[in-house]
């Protein structure tokens, strides 16, 4: 970039990783506790780890009577159960239309409880959460000592922030892979020309359209925060999936052999965070190939680098697959495989002609754009087309990239990234299938994985809408982001005033037909001013009038600014 550029990549996207902590606050503040998906039972597995000192086993480890209790005295979403013995399970309505009184004595119990770290005692609610490693949980253990005496309610916020800090540090991966102007050109037609050099993600002094374009969709997503704004594993899964895109990328360039191992060390904290990352390991054997295949004088050094780094992985997370085995004779130990283990091969595909594919990539879609949380929540149809725009765009581009005849690189000096890429994001998409196959074929229901899953990829999958964007058109790509970054911005706007404050305040409720939510009583500005009275009020979540208004503040005007940055960026092709 230019000597009056306005500022260098590496401010750049520190603004981005601003953005980001202050929209995982928000996000933070204004969920209800035990809303975030699955948080109660990721909650349950801290605690067991750190007071029984052991791994948890299914059908032997149970919820502490303490964390179930807490369900008694706060509103819970839809698919939530009331986990405590002879209570009534309120739902977000039912609490607020409780006499103020009744209201405080709930707020006072809760935060009388603090599930302690030297303490168990089981209730009879089953932790079906066992089925996930325990990285990230033994990660959150020593927060979770050094907080033994505070209520369960603190401990749920100060696990929360320290989970959105490690979903964070997907920003410094997507800066270091954001292009510079001294990285190698791809070929017509094809993803790469020759090798990136080893400077891919070092220079940290220029920032590119491409870049800019990167750092502010990484950081756009709503139900990115959604996802992350909970305890819950999706955190470090979303940091450490963006660092092996990172060191595949650094791999492709180089195949330097401290790139392979750390490939491997990557892969190994993968797999002891989540399954999902199992979809990885046929994904670097692909982009092996694919190396190999175009640098034939390097073939070997190549394939014995990428045995390195499965090997890495095998050695550091392969020992909680093989348990899984002993355990319950399934590698992935998903729980509907351990409620029927008997279902075989064959039952798997006659599911997988059974299943509507249709309506599991239309649930995706919605559940990736935006979604509520365990309540389940969607915005009015309309409000989707912004998504299904951005994509539309992103798909557009990257088709005439490909298909480009002209003497200019098919992606200019930006697409080294695109065919791993490519490869996480296919095998991780039939990782999924296999998963909604699997349910159906256990438990003959249409379910798996929601698209939320998708975040733990939201860096190379914002790599590749970021390129399909510039490269739709280079010229106009800046007012197709604007317009596609202001519209996305509007639908997260509306998420919280109309959806979100609204239905926790219990003022509305879903709609019957699943999109938007109803008002039993008429919408008005004393209804809406209800809501920030109830908001502000202290009593369902730990938010002030001042924080509220700071947050609110903070978040247009870093989004703005981000938005600006993104504008006045240099584009690498057009010079401009």
């Amino acid at each position: 970039m230019t000597p009056g550029s306005l500022c260098s990549r590496r401010s750049f996207f520190l603004l981005v990783w601003l953005l980001f902590i202050v929209k995982s606050i928000t996000y933070i503040a204004l969920t209800p506790i035990w809303e975030g998906f699955d948080e109660l039972f990721h909650f349950a597995y801290i605690h067991s780890l750190v007071s029984t000192r052991s791994l948890p086993v299914w059908g032997r480890t149970f919820i502490d009577s303490e964390i179930a209790q807490s369900t008694a005295y706060t509103p819970l979403a839809g698919l939530m159960p009331q986990l405590a013995p002879g209570f009534e399970k309120l739902s977000y309505r039912d609490y607020w239309r409780l006499e103020k009184p009744r209201r405080e004595m709930f707020h006072i119990e809760l935060r009388r409880l603090q599930a302690s770290s030297n303490r168990f005692s089981p209730s009879s609610v089953q932790l079906y959460q066992v089925q996930h490693p325990p990285l990230y949980y033994a990660l959150c253990a020593p927060l979770y000592c050094a907080l033994d005496g505070r209520s369960i309610v603190e401990k749920v916020y100060a696990t929360r922030f320290f989970s959105a800090f490690l979903a964070s540090l997907c920003i410094v991966a997507a800066a270091l892979i954001s292009g510079s102007g001294s990285q190698a050109a791809p070929t017509r037609g094809s993803c790469l020309q020759r090798s990136v050099p080893p400077s891919v993600g070092r220079d940290l002094r220029t920032y590119s359209s491409f870049a800019a374009y990167l750092g502010g969709i990484v950081a756009l997503w709503p139900c990115l925060y959604i996802d992350i704004a909970r305890v819950g594993n999706d955190c470090l899964g979303v940091a450490v999936y963006s660092f092996i895109f990172l060191f595949m990328v650094r791999f492709g360039a180089r195949t330097a052999m401290r790139d392979a191992v750390a490939l491997g060390v990557l892969l190994g904290f993968g797999l002891l965070t989540k399954a999902y990352f199992l979809p990885a390991i046929p994904a670097l054997m692909l982009f092996a190939a694919f190396l190999a295949i175009r640098k034939k004088d390097r073939w070997r050094q190549i394939l014995l680098e990428i045995c390195l780094a499965l090997s890495c992985g095998a050695v550091i997370g392969g020992w909680w697959y093989l348990r899984n085995y002993r355990l319950y004779g399934s590698f992935a130990g998903l729980q509907e495989t351990m409620y029927f283990p008997s279902v075989g091969v064959t039952e798997r595909i006659q599911a997988a002609m059974i299943v509507p594919w249709g309506l599991i990539a239309k649930n995706l879609f919605v559940t990736f754009s935006w979604v509520s949380g365990w309540s389940f929540l969607h915005l009015p149809k309309p409000a989707y087309v912004v998504f299904a725009a951005a994509f539309a765009v992103a798909v557009f581009g990257l088709l005439r990239g490909l298909s480009s005849r002209s003497q200019q690189p098919a992606f200019g000096e930006t697409g080294f990234g695109l065919i791993p890429a490519v490869c996480l994001i296919g095998f991780f998409v039939l990782g999924v299938a296999y998963h909604a196959v699997n349910t159906y074929a256990t438990v003959r229901f249409i379910g798996g994985p929601g698209g939320w899953y998708f975040y733990a990829l939201v860096v190379p999958i914002s790599y590749a809408v970021a390129l399909g964007i510039r490269q739709a058109s280079v010229r106009v790509a800046r007012f197709y982001f604007a317009a596609l970054y202001l519209g996305i911005m509007a639908v997260e706007a509306h998420g919280f005033l109309m959806v979100l404050g609204p239905y926790y305040m219990g003022l509305a409720l879903p709609s019957p037909d699943g999109w938007g939510t109803i008002y039993p009583e008429s919408r008005t500005l004393a209804s809406m001013a209800e809501v920030f009275n109830r908001l502000t009020s202290g009593e369902l979540i730990p938010v002030s009038a001042g924080l509220l208004v700071l947050l609110a503040a903070s978040y247009f005007v870093l989004h703005i600014t981000v938005l600006l940055k993104v504008l006045a960026a240099k584009d690498m092709l057009s010079g401009s």
